[in-house]
């Protein structure tokens, strides 16, 4: 893994987080992680690695259907809504308005994490990101100890 990893390209905008043979690739750009795809192909198979697009995904924060496809060895690798890092799920959901007839502490949560998912997204979608580490680490912090105060009430 490491002579794989110090001779991938480095990429502007592409961030690589390695934990043993799990690899999560994060960029600000499809034409970038296109291209870092195909650079990735090519360097793993040197390596004696071999790349399972079956077991690979495409996870986004934006619409799915204005991504291009994606693809690794000339094999497309499908979108997915929903994945485990490390054995942690990670699912974003668009936020839905609070409806009328929600109770207000409800309405209230809402709101909060409303406020407080914002930065994160923008921090998400900047164009220097954010690893997940440090998303998770500000998720737990701004947003999960939000919904667990909200649920002693």
């Amino acid at each position: 893994m490491h002579r794989l990893l110090t001779s991938l390209p480095d990429i502007p905008g592409t961030t690589i987080t390695c934990y043993a043979d799990d690899i999560c690739v994060y960029s600000t750009s499809p034409r970038d992680l296109q291209r870092f795809l195909d650079s990735f192909s090519v360097v793993s198979s040197h390596c004696g690695i071999i790349v399972s697009p079956d077991k690979s995904r495409i996870f986004t924060c934006r619409l799915p259907q204005a991504q291009p496809v994606f693809t690794i060895g000339g094999t497309v690798i499908p979108m997915c809504s929903q994945y485990c890092y490390l054995g942690a799920p990670v699912n974003i959901w668009p936020i839905v308005p609070a409806r009328p007839q929600d109770h207000p502490i409800v309405q209230d949560l809402l709101g909060r994490l409303q406020r407080r998912l914002t930065p994160l997204q923008w921090l998400s979608n900047n164009s220097s990101g954010i690893s997940i580490p440090v998303a998770r680490t500000i998720y737990i912090a701004f947003i999960r100890s939000v919904v667990d105060y909200h649920s002693l009430l």
